[in-house]
């Protein structure tokens, strides 16, 4: 069935809101509708924001109201159904620091679902990744 990673201010529902996230959730999408239900969360998270760490998402997952769908056959698509194009995109989690030099980590989702983390000198800033 299909799992869905989105962004979450509270904890119980998905957020569209634009700029860096507070928080993110994975459900089990049972119903097919595209929101969490209580009974088919399955993680949450909080990110703290007191150390200047930001989690910012690319353009792609952006454009998907801050999901990244996980269909039953494992690859990340940029719609519900097993038609609909394969998701390349990025998460970036960062402090804006130059201290280390590589301030932040690339979370690239390539090939419909396969997953690469990298480090990334941000020169002391967070911009917002780019497409993968």
């Amino acid at each position: 069935q299909r799992v869905i990673f989105c962004r979450s201010d509270d904890g119980t529902t998905c957020s569209t809101a634009a700029g860096a996230w507070a928080g993110w959730l994975v459900f089990a999408d049972a119903d097919g509708s595209d929101s969490p239900s209580a009974a088919e969360i399955l993680r949450i998270g909080a990110i703290a924001s007191a150390g200047g760490m930001s989690v910012l998402a690319s353009p792609a997952i952006t454009a998907q109201s801050n999901r990244i769908r996980i269909g039953s056959d494992g690859f990340a698509r940029t719609a519900p159904g097993s038609s609909a194009a394969l998701l390349q995109a990025t998460l970036s989690i960062c402090i804006a620091t130059t201290q280390p030099p590589f301030n932040a980590r690339e979370l690239t989702i390539i090939a419909g679902g396969r997953p690469m983390i990298t480090p990334a000198n941000k020169s002391g800033s967070c911009p917002t990744p780019a497409n993968s």
